[in-house]
This record gives structure tokens, C-alpha cells and sequence, in this order.
């Protein structure tokens, strides 16, 4: 009896751990999490990816020494092992709290109530799975995907002036950093782009986003064109933009902990057309975007999936005319470009419209693929001009700013519901 009791135990830890060996490639899926219930000589229901499903380690401990046909092997999980193997469906022949699947049992003094993710290590409570994985989602974890991963980059909060090499050129760019920045959790970047014939800290100012960034915790980053506009249409003989941009995420994610599924960019006027472009050349970069007075759809537009965007005109901009026209950079209107942003995200292309207060109009269009929103806000009578801004320019060179609404409001709100998928 003891040769065999022996023979046992072998051939369980041997198990255990080609379980433990063989699921380590599919350990990005998530956390590991509870097998079924069962008792002392039953196995626990199943334990798929979630707290219940099918099966675990291919078998089923059943009675009279019977090992059950049910119990599919995912690699990860393991279910349905508990109990159940000892001879006549007799009892475990030593102190075990068999609960739960094969996380838990064939060790003494344990109790194993949540599948593989506890278990192996003496008076471990293991009720929530391996690391963050509990008992939700699909293929553990409570959202179905890991965490990021750690970080330490500690880096001084305020306003700094970066420069770096992109595509042969010197550029230059500012660098907000919120009070919240730890220099451990990774949080938001939103970049924020001047218009035409304007600057940098021309923006910081019109726009206020800094302020912004301070009270919701998000990283600002304002950079400079080179000469008098961005190259929105790719004209192969002037700056390389969109490798600017990409060299300064990759900066920020080697000096700071950013979170590279929020990386969102907005702009001004010829910023917005920019931020337009950014959204069809690196959507796998740019999470969603909010052009301000300037929305484009850029032809080609290289996006292989829908882009969240919502932007703001006014009916009285006579820089970027919403209806059209203008100078040649611009040429159709504003709710042109939105139809062909709509066709992109497969959505209505007839906007369902709302009215937000006296002088604004919300245009929404629906049903749009993968969830994505696409929003306008129309401003009746507003000028060339940033909604809600705190330091408008001159209302009779760019017409009116409406104080209505603030599209730093609208727009981090927007951003906060649309990641990158």
C-alpha cells in the first residue's frame, strides 16, 4: 500500500508539472483561474478559462476508482481533478481540501479553492488565482488582458523643452508633466498641435491643455513644425511629420511610463489637419483623435481600422471656411470630411443631430464599426477658435470663441472611452 501510495504521489507532482511547463506559452493570455467544486472523492465541475466551463486536465475524477472521460486540455486552466481517484471512491488517503480543480489538493494543508493559480505551497489561500487573474473574465484576469509591465522612470513633473533627430531633422518639442506622474503608473499622452503660422507656445496658451493635463493626470506634448505648417498631405520634399511624431512616442516611452494604448493627439487649425493625418498613418500608434477647427479626411487614408474622432467648427470660420472653400490646403467642407470619416468607420452617414446649449449642435453618427464614436460640434456663429479657451485670440482677426462648451472637456472625455482597441 505504501509502494503504491508512492507511485501516486510521483505521478502527480509529474503532472503538475508538465501542467505548470506547457501553459507558460500562453501565459499572456491572463492569469489563471478557478477550477470547478467538488469534494473529497468528486471532481470539481470543470474549469475553462473563466470560473466555470469545460473540463480541465482530461479528467474527470469520478467514483470506484474511476477516472472521467469529460475534461478538455487547454494548457492553462486544469479543472475537474480533485478527489475522486482514491480506491471504491474512497477517501483521500491524506489531508487535502480538495475544492477546486487540480489548483488545489495532493498537498497537505492546503487550501486550493481557485484552480492551478493556488495550490503547490504550503498555507497559501489561493481564492484569487495566480497574480491578479480572481474569478472573471476570459483566460483570467478581469478584463481578459495582462497588466502593463512594471515600470520605474521617475522624471520631474512641469515644462520642459526636449529636442531630438527625426528622419535627418532637428526638431524641437514641450513636455508637460502632471503633478500625479510617479514615475511608476503608467498614464495618458495627448499631443497638441499648433496651427499654421503659429507656434508651440502659441498653443500651450490658446488651448490651455496643460491645465488640463495637470488636473486629469495626463502627459502634454506640444512640438513644433518645421517653417510655417505641418506637411499634412506628405509632399515627399518637405519634413518627414509623422516621423517626428513617432520619434518623439518612442522617446516617451524610453524616458517615462507612459501608457501606449492612450496616446492621443489634438491640434489647431492646420494641428487639426495634422492630427487628421496622424490618425490614418500610425492608427496603431494614435488611439483617437480631436481636430479643433480643422478636421480632414486625408486621401490616401492608410487606417486598417475605425478611428475614433471628434472635432469642433465653427460656422463662421472664415480661415478654414465650413462649408469650403478657402484657401487651397482646405477645399471642402467640414461635414464633407466627416462623411468620408464615417464611410472609413462604417457608420450612419446621416448624423443624428442634438442641441448641447444655445449656439451648439452636436452631430453624432451612429452604428459606426468596432464601437467607435464619431462626434461634431457645430458652433453657430464661432469663429476660427478653440471652444472654451482660456486666452482666445483677437475676435475680430479669428471671429468668436465660444465659452459654451470647452472642448478640453469634451475631447478628454472622448479620449477616456476610446484606447486603442
Amino acid at each position: 500500500m505504501i509502494s503504491r501510495m508512492r507511485w501516486f504521489l510521483a505521478a502527480i507532482f509529474l503532472n503538475l508539472a508538465l501542467v505548470v511547463s506547457c501553459g507558460e506559452d500562453d501565459s499572456h493570455n491572463g492569469n489563471i483561474t478557478n477550477g470547478g467544486t467538488g469534494d473529497p472523492i468528486s471532481a470539481g465541475a470543470s474549469g475553462a478559462n473563466g470560473s466555470s466551463g469545460s473540463g480541465g486536465m482530461g479528467y474527470t475524477g469520478g467514483t470506484d476508482n474511476t477516472i472521467g472521460a469529460s475534461g478538455a486540455n487547454d494548457g492553462i486552466t486544469r479543472g475537474g481533478f480533485d478527489g475522486g481517484l482514491s480506491n471504491e471512491g474512497g477517501s483521500v488517503p491524506f489531508d487535502i481540501d480538495a475544492s477546486a480543480g487540480i489548483g488545489g489538493g495532493f498537498v497537505p494543508e492546503i487550501d486550493s479553492s481557485a484552480g492551478i493559480g493556488g495550490g503547490f505551497v504550503p498555507e497559501i489561500d489561493s481564492s484569487a488565482g495566480i497574480g491578479v487573474g480572481g474569478t472573471s473574465g476570459t483566460d483570467g484576469g478581469a478584463s481578459g488582458s495582462p497588466p502593463p509591465p512594471s515600470c520605474s522612470k521617475p522624471y520631474e513633473p512641469g515644462l520642459t523643452n526636449r529636442s531630438l533627430t527625426a528622419a535627418g531633422s532637428a526638431r524641437i518639442y514641450w513636455l508637460f508633466v502632471p503633478a500625479a506622474y510617479d514615475g511608476r503608473s503608467h498614464i495618458p499622452v495627448v499631443f497638441n498641435l499648433h496651427g499654421r503660422l503659429s507656434n508651440a507656445t502659441q498653443q500651450i496658451s490658446v488651448s490651455g491643455l496643460n491645465t488640463k493635463g495637470e488636473r486629469e493626470g495626463f502627459i502634454v506634448v506640444s512640438p513644433e513644425c518645421i517653417g510655417t505648417a505641418w506637411n499634412v498631405d506628405l509632399d515627399p520634399s518637405g519634413p518627414d511629420d509623422v516621423a517626428f511624431i513617432n520619434a518623439m512616442i518612442d522617446e516617451l516611452e524610453q524616458d517615462l511610463c507612459i501608457d501606449a494604448k492612450r496616446i492621443y493627439s489634438t491640434g489647431y487649425s492646420a494641428g487639426g489637419r495634422m492630427s487628421s493625418r496622424l490618425a490614418c498613418e500610425i492608427p496603431h500608434r494614435i488611439a483617437s483623435v480631436a481636430p479643433v477647427g480643422g478636421v480632414r479626411y486625408p486621401q490616401p487614408c492608410r487606417a486598417d481600422r475605425p478611428v475614433a474622432l471628434i472635432t469642433f467648427h465653427g460656422t463662421s470660420d472664415t480661415i478654414n471656411p465650413y462649408e469650403g472653400g478657402g484657401e487651397t490646403y482646405w477645399g471642402t467642407g467640414v461635414e464633407h470630411a466627416m462623411q468620408g470619416w464615417a464611410d472609413h468607420n462604417g457608420c450612419s452617414t446621416t448624423p443624428v443631430i442634438s442641441g448641447v446649449s444655445g449656439l451648439v449642435e452636436e452631430l453624432r453618427y451612429n452604428d459606426c464599426d468596432a464601437g467607435v464614436a464619431l462626434i461634431l460640434y457645430r458652433i453657430d456663429g464661432g469663429g476660427h477658435t478653440w471652444p472654451g479657451s482660456p486666452n482666445p485670440p483677437s475676435a475680430l482677426l479669428f471671429g468668436t470663441t465660444t465659452q459654451e462648451i470647452s472642448a478640453n472637456d469634451l475631447m478628454w472625455e472622448f479620449f477616456q472611452a476610446h484606447p486603442l482597441p
